[in-house]
């Protein structure tokens, strides 16, 4: 006949396992459950799905379809085979290698001291359009300092109105009759894989054509007739999205997701070939299928900035769609350095020369060209790899060629 030592002891043993059973419970739902916002789909967009060999088509539905914890991103098509990906809206924290900052610099090539490091990166999903958490914490949207708080990414913020998340080309843009030996001719633009991507738009070319894709029926959704105004507006609009060449904090945004415990978290090796994907799984942002491919690598890019040279620069008077389309559309920069902000300019580079950014990139800042390029330069295939140039597209004998990628915005 057992005591009542026994019983107490059977008891706590009881106890123990209960409690055990709930922590472990509370870690899996903390590690495989992560909340983010539901990919905001628009008129066109079919969500799909990688199944191991290929993409298949799927439904909203489907519980298999992302698991941003595993580093599955959700990816759809356009009617015309494009590729997106989703970035939900969330709030970041850098806690190594702000502003370079804790990361070891020494003397890498002739250029200069660099580093081979990365930053660390912690990543909060907020709900819907506000500046919550999925467990109801609050974060302050007067936080612009990332180093010490966490700040809400500036890129879900379009104009006046706040966002779920953005779509990004998961390629390079190409032509619709692009192959893998020549560009095409044909003016509307696709996102597919095993293409050589534009590279003969300067910087007012590819503005425009981004504008230009809610004018045509291809993609899936209702063509909009009305003009493309100096603004970047185009006359008329009534849908519900918008298309638009991809802004500095916009690129910065899939940086700083890639660089946290969702994305691939190490550095991204530049797809060293023309023709989009060729770099395999090892240049997305994901490190698999499911994430986007070529931002280190393949060809520099346009991004929609500017750093304010003045008005008589000769650049900003010839490449005026950055200095006319609405401030939505373009991200201003007038020092380097804390006022701008999640873009993995200042934030990831120790100084705006040479090649001081994160895993070796390049950071220059030029007294004379104000354009924003991203992902490739001469000696750097950094996704953090900035430097500005002249607008011009680039010419057949260059060291590297300028492409371009779009962001699709859904208004609320």
């Amino acid at each position: 006949m057992k005591n009542k030592k026994d019983y107490k002891k059977i008891f706590i043993a009881v106890g123990i396992i209960i409690v055990l059973a709930i922590a472990v419970i509370l870690i899996l739902n903390i590690k495989n459950d992560t909340k983010v916002n539901a990919p905001d789909l628009v008129k066109g967009m079919t969500p799909v799905k990688w199944n191991g060999s290929q993409w298949i088509e799927t439904t909203a539905e489907d519980k298999e379809w992302y698991n941003y914890d595993k580093q599955e991103w959700a990816n759809v098509k356009l009617a015309d085979g494009s590729m997106f990906v989703w970035i939900p809206r969330y709030a970041y924290k850098i806690t190594k290698g702000y502003h370079g900052e804790d990361l070891e610099y020494k003397e890498q090539s002739s250029h200069t001291d660099s580093t081979k490091e990365g930053g660390k990166i912690e990543i909060v999903f907020l709900q819907g359009t506000t500046n919550s958490t999925f467990n109801n914490k609050s974060i302050d949207i007067a936080n612009t300092n990332s180093k010490e708080n966490y700040v809400v990414h500036p890129a879900f913020k379009f104009g006046d109105e706040e966002l779920q998340g953005i779509w990004v080309s998961k390629y390079e843009a190409s032509r619709t009759d692009s192959t893998d030996t020549t560009q095409g001719t044909q003016e509307i633009l696709a996102f597919k894989d095993n293409v050589l991507s534009i590279t003969d738009y300067d910087l007012n070319g590819a503005m425009y054509y981004c504008r230009n894709m809610e004018k045509q029926n291809i993609y899936g959704w209702n063509e909009q007739s009305g003009t493309i105004a100096n603004t970047g507006d185009i006359i008329g609009d009534n849908n519900n999205f918008d298309t638009h060449l991809i802004k500095n904090i916009e690129w910065g945004a899939v940086c700083y997701l890639s660089e946290s415990r969702y994305g691939i978290n190490k550095e991204i090796l530049g797809n060293t070939s023309l023709i989009s994907g060729k770099g395999g799984v090892s240049s997305t942002t994901t490190g698999n299928e499911t994430g986007i491919y070529d931002m280190a690598g393949q060809n520099a890019e346009f991004v929609s900035a500017y750093y304010n040279l003045g008005t008589d620069n000769v650049n900003l008077k010839k490449y005026t769609n950055a200095t006319n389309f609405h401030k939505k559309y373009v991200d201003i920069y007038n020092s380097y350095g804390t006022d701008n902000y999640g873009d993995a300019v200042y934030e990831t580079s120790k100084d705006n020369f040479a090649r001081r950014s994160w895993y070796e990139g390049q950071s220059d800042l030029s007294t004379s060209y104000p354009f924003f390029v991203r992902g490739k330069s001469s000696y750097s295939n950094s996704i953090y790899s900035y430097f500005t140039t002249s607008g011009e597209k680039t010419l057949d004998n260059s060291e590297y060629k300028t492409s371009f990628r779009v962001t699709i915005t859904k208004n609320n």
